[in-house]
């Protein structure tokens, strides 16, 4: 039997510009923004957390 698995992708830069958080970037950002970017993998139950904040 064959699985079929999903890779996660990063949408191109023209999909991007479509959601809110991207939206009102400058289209150079944007690119930079695009050609910088990485796929992280989090398990479920892990907190990310931005640079300077906490867990409580």
């Amino acid at each position: 039997m064959t699985h079929v698995a999903t890779v996660p992708s990063i949408p191109p830069v023209e999909k991007l510009a479509e959601f809110e958080l991207f939206a009102d970037l400058p289209d150079n950002l944007l690119r930079q923004t695009h050609e910088n970017a990485s796929l992280l993998e989090v398990a479920p139950d892990e907190t990310v957390l931005s640079e300077g904040q906490y867990e409580r």
